[in-house]
């Protein structure tokens, strides 16, 4: 039987039919967009470990009263001698135009200040310390103070042999650190340990055995096993340092840091061109025929890491993310939390506090 509806309600049909089609064009664009949603910012910030961010490659230290950063987006440095100055001066403006080459805004200024100024607040300057003889180069990271000077301090040691571009590479690193970025290959993430050295779904393999001054650790130790142990001078960087070992510019950054990699990170997250980054002979002892060893390779394809040629585009994500995060804020760290600058006040004004039982 055919039914032959007034005009009105035809209409109304097709109304009700139109809308049901749009509800349903509706839910499903909702549903296909969660599987295309990047960034969420759920719960308090404090319990986020500043993630949301891009998810560029780097690593840099987590600004706090140990590791405090440059106000203004500016650091003031002054050499510790006339003669240094007028030996490194341009090696130091020529690293630094490498960062502005890659990108960094000229909002960040490196620039030398007064020595009598500087004298008279050395917080806020870097004291450039250069000189010829055995090869050693380390920074402070961030504003922090460090020993024998106890002041901020970017330690150049250069054989001579070098030339211009070496130079400034190496130059250019040393200002990442004094800025506060940290070793791209020290990022924990990128790192699993095996029963005695990495698995093979780490993403870089170490060799501790081949850095140097291993054999004298190997010496402090009655079972070789322990020093693959989780407190062990091969995989604890706190542990390392103890021993003066230099595995300790290889293995995992133990202080609290700040990067943007998801849980299980892949090797092309990783930027092996970073100038943070050492290349794969870095440390090593000589061999038989007076050839580095390797110390640090990719696991993929046990690639060679290079030597870094110049400063990434990566590299200038750490730095503006470092002084200008782009979402949310740095995590927060509670007076609980043995790494706060309150710590030990916190202990001891817990002690007045009436606990029921």
């Amino acid at each position: 039987m055919t039914h032959n509806f007034p005009k009105s309600i035809r209409s109304l049909r097709w109304l009700s039919m139109g809308i049901i089609a749009t509800g349903f064009v509706m839910k499903l664009f909702f549903l296909l967009s969660l599987l295309f949603a990047s960034l969420s910012n759920a719960g308090h910030s404090a319990w986020e470990a500043g993630a949301t961010t891009f998810t560029s490659e780097w690593i840099h230290i987590d600004p706090s009263f140990d590791f405090p950063t440059w106000p203004h987006e500016t650091i003031r440095y002054y050499f510790n001698t006339p003669q240094m100055k007028t030996e490194f001066a341009n090696d130091i403006r020529a690293a630094w135009q490498l960062w502005y080459a890659a990108g960094l805004p000229e909002t960040f200024r490196f620039i030398e200040y007064s020595r009598t100024r500087c004298e008279a607040a050395p917080d806020d300057c870097l004291l450039i310390i250069a000189e010829y003889g055995a090869p050693s180069f380390f920074t402070s990271l961030g504003r922090q103070r460090i020993d024998p000077w106890d002041r901020n301090v970017m330690y150049l040691a250069f054989e001579g042999t070098e030339d211009e571009h070496d130079k400034a590479l190496i130059i250019a690193h040393e200002i990442g650190h004094a800025w506060g970025l940290l070793h791209e290959h020290q990022n924990p993430l990128f790192w699993q340990w095996a029963f005695r050295g990495t698995r093979s779904d780490s993403l870089v393999q170490f060799y501790c055995e081949n850095v140097l001054g291993f054999d004298e650790v190997e010496h402090e130790f009655n079972n070789t096993l322990l020093l693959w142990a989780e407190d062990g001078p091969c995989r604890d960087q706190a542990r390392a340092y103890e021993f003066g070992f230099l595995a300790s510019e290889m293995i995992p950054w133990g202080p609290r840091y700040q990067q943007p990699h998801r849980l299980w990170p892949h090797d092309y997250d990783v930027d092996w061109d970073s100038i943070m980054i050492y290349e794969s002979h870095s440390f090593g002892a000589d061999d038989e025929h007076g050839n580095k060893q390797l110390t640090l390779v990719r696991t993929k394809d046990l690639q060679v890491i290079p030597e870094p040629g110049t400063v990434t585009e990566l590299d200038v994500f750490g730095m503006l993310h470092l002084y200008h995060p782009r979402y949310g804020k740095f995590r927060e760290v509670f007076h609980n939390d043995p790494t706060s600058a309150w710590y030990a006040v916190f202990k001891d004004k817990i002690k007045n506090c009436l606990i029921k039982t």
